[in-house]
This record gives C-alpha cells, sequence and structure tokens, in this order.
C-alpha cells in the first residue's frame, strides 16, 4: 500500500508506525500511537509495507479488498474489541475476500530426474540437486478453465507448468486484460518462497494442466538445510526472469521503432506491406 499510487480510488491516511513484534503479537494497539478519530472509524491495516494504515470503515476496507490491498492473511486492528486479527476472521468481510483456490495435490515421486532436468530451470543441477528438489515438490492438476489462484488470496508457493497452457490476467478498469500465457515449463508465484502475501493476479487454465508446486515452508527448510541447491534454484529463477524482462525490453523498443518508422510527414500511420498481405 502506498500512498502515491495512482491507481487507488481510496485516498490512504498517513501511516501510523508500529514494530512488527507490536503488531504480530497480536495484543492491542498503544493508545499513545493511535490518531483521534470518529467513532465510526474501527479498523487500521498493517500493510504489505510493514506500516499501519487507518483509521478506516468497513465499507473502506471492503474497497480495499476489492483492489487487492487487503488479503485474506492481511493483519487488521479492530478499535471496537481492542485487538489485531487477521482480515479471515472479521466476519463483516467474509463476503468479500477472495475464496482460496481447493487445489488437490500429491507427491511428484512418479516424476523421473530426467524429466525434472529437461525443465529450463532446472537443467543446470546434478542428479543430487534434483533428488532434493523433487523430494519438496506435489503436483497438482486443473481442468481446463479453472481456476488455479485468484488475485488477493494468501500465497505461500510457487507454481511450475508440467503440462498444459495457462493465463495471468487482471481486471483493468472493470475489464478482464491478459497478462501473460503460461505454457510448459514457465512459473509464476516465485516471489511467495521469499515473502508469502497476496497474489497480485489471477491465474486459470487454458487447457487442462498439471503443475509442480513448492511451498513456502519447504522452501524454507532448504535454504537451512541445502544452501547450496537453493542457491542454485534461486540463481536459476533469477536468470529465466532476466531473460524474460530482456526480451520484453527488446520487443518494445522493436515496436515503437517501428511505429515511429511507420510514420509518414502527414502523421498518419502507414501500414507494413507484410500486414496488408496478411489481410488479403
Amino acid at each position: 500500500m502506498t500512498q502515491s499510487d495512482p491507481k487507488m480510488t481510496v485516498r490512504m491516511p498517513n501511516p501510523v508506525r508500529l514494530t512488527p513484534s507490536q503488531v504480530m503479537a497480536g495484543g492491542s494497539l498503544p493508545q499513545a500511537v493511535l490518531p483521534a478519530a470518529p467513532a465510526s472509524l474501527h479498523f487500521y491495516v498493517f500493510a504489505e509495507d510493514r506500516q499501519v494504515y487507518g483509521p478506516a470503515t468497513i465499507d473502506v476496507l471492503k474497497e480495499w479488498v476489492a483492489q487487492g490491498l487487503v488479503s485474506v492473511e492481511t493483519w487488521i486492528y479492530d478499535e471496537a474489541p481492542n485487538c489485531w486479527r487477521l482480515a479471515r476472521q472479521i466476519k463483516e468481510l467474509k463476503e468479500d475476500l477472495p475464496v482460496p483456490t481447493q487445489i488437490q495435490e500429491v507427491l511428484a515421486s512418479d516424476l523421473t530426474i530426467g524429466q525434472l532436468r529437461g525443465i529450463r530451470i532446472f537443467s543446470d543441477m546434478d542428479d543430487h540437486q534434483l533428488a532434493e528438489i523433487l523430494s519438496k515438490l506435489t503436483k497438482v492438476t486443473f481442468d481446463a478453465l479453472k481456476p488455479v489462484v485468484q488475485k488477493g488470496e494468501h500465497g505461500g508457493s510457487m507454481f511450475l507448468l508440467l503440462v498444459g497452457e495457462a493465463i495471468i490476467t487482471t481486471k483493468v478498469n472493470g475489464a478482464l486484460k491478459t497478462l501473460s500465457t503460461l505454457r510448459e515449463g514457465d512459473f509464476f508465484g516465485e516471489s511467495t518462497l521469499i515473502e508469502p502475501g497476496p497474489r497480485p493476479y489471477d491465474v486459470s487454465t487454458t487447457k487442462s494442466c498439471t503443475f509442480l508446486r513448492l511451498k513456502y515452508g519447504d522452501f524454507q527448510k532448504m535454504l537451512v538445510q541445502q544452501s547450496d541447491i537453493a542457491a542454485r534454484l534461486l540463481t536459476a529463477l533469477v536468470r529465466h526472469m532476466s531473460y524474460i524482462n530482456l526480451a520484453t525490453n527488446e520487443r518494445f523498443a522493436q515496436a515503437k521503432a517501428m511505429v515511429r518508422g511507420s510514420l509518414s510527414q502527414t502523421g498518419q500511420i502507414v501500414v507494413p506491406p507484410i500486414m496488408l498481405k496478411r489481410g488479403r
């Protein structure tokens, strides 16, 4: 949550600064820290930037939920009982919070080391490293046209697409916009291995899909017990994301150059001949 986000329809007040220990202890908010507020304003939100925003009415909280700024796992201070609760524990919000997708998962024990190495981010790892990673993975399947995760729901795992196709979408001004298409070997949710939080987008299948899932807790254990393997995995993830970003920037630069080159002296866009041929 930030005060300067131009997409927000609700203006955020100045944050009330607290230490994380004050918040996570689940105790009361010290009265010396609370700004004076009318009796109708009851709620304060501990946001992802580790600052507290408020006071806010229940209607404002619902707007923040709709914008994806409050998830089921967001800590909220309620003045009435003088305590911190998770958003999913506040009954007035239950109908507005995203319902977590029900996932049926099984161990990925039928997957071989060779199959795992065939996936790009695992291609440079040896058998021992792959065996350790394989022991942490589970396998989940979805039918075509089904949600995998929903924007705003709490995320604490990375998904890697083994078979099928899926799309990442979000709503912009009420219209559904496709951000990218996931194909075999692609993944999402890698940031939640470091810090779980609300999903910033929706992911749904276009075909029947099988995903490999690595949970936050299992990855944290790997960081402690097999730090070299965790480091190799992180390096592979960062390398892949850097490649994607570079390719995206190159495509953008090419598109911009094409548009500039197609402008005639009259300011009209000249359609490239290849596009004219395709249109026939």
